[in-house]
């Protein structure tokens, strides 16, 4: 049997069932056997778990399964339980139960943190910061690539590669960034410009500010 429940959600109730009565009381366990979620997006009371029927009775029994949100995107996850170590009952039919919990965060979302900015041709570097939305479970990327530009390369500028590729860390929420060289020369020319674009996202949206503006005065 299946069941799905969202990440926002505080508990799942999973029922076990008997066929017919028994004149004893009779027990039998379940327990976790796989799944990709994490132990800290849920709680089981106990694994193994005991589940007791009472004597005469033809009630189902049930257990619950406490739902941890936070927010970090993860995707579908899911948990298997088992049946196992049945006393005076026959373990039969549906012996395995997948539980999944649907997150409740999007992919996240990355772009830069400014649309645009201004820079001295005496300064040396201009340092370029990008935003990710929230966290997610796995290491994501993005890179730039410069868009179109005035600005002459080297004389003017230089970029550490084109395209450069991005990293945040699983479970980062932090900016990151990278460095435009900036060249002064004795040559006059005016406010010169050039134009980055993110692009080729890995486990990210690139929307917003996708892309930024350096002006070099000179």
């Amino acid at each position: 049997a299946d069941s799905t429940i969202g990440e926002a959600e505080t508990t799942q109730v999973i029922t076990v069932s008997i066929s017919h009565a028994s004149e004893t009381e009779t027990t039998v366990e379940y327990t976790q056997v796989g799944g990709n979620a994490e132990p800290g997006d849920y709680d089981l009371a106990a694994d193994p778990g005991t589940i007791t029927f009472a004597a005469a009775s033809t009630s189902s029994q049930t257990f619950v399964v406490t739902i941890h949100d936070d927010t970090v995107y993860e995707g579908s996850e899911y948990i298997l339980l088992d049946l196992q170590n049945a006393s005076g009952l026959t373990i039969s039919g549906v012996t395995q139960h997948s539980m999944t919990i649907t997150d409740d965060e999007g992919v996240p979302d990355v772009q830069f943190v400014l649309a645009s900015d201004t820079v001295g041709e005496a300064e040396t570097t201009e340092v370029i910061f990008i935003n990710i939305s929230h966290a997610s479970e796995v290491a994501t990327t993005v890179q730039y690539t410069l868009g179109a530009a005035d600005a002459e390369d080297p004389a003017d500028y230089q970029l550490v590669a084109d395209p450069d590729t991005i990293t945040f860390p699983a479970g980062t929420t932090a900016n990151q960034s990278f460095i435009v060289s900036i060249h002064d020369d004795n040559v006059y020319e005016g406010t010169e410009y050039l134009r980055l674009d993110l692009q080729a996202a890995s486990g990210l949206n690139i929307t917003g500010n996708t892309q930024h503006s350096v002006d070099i005065t000179d």
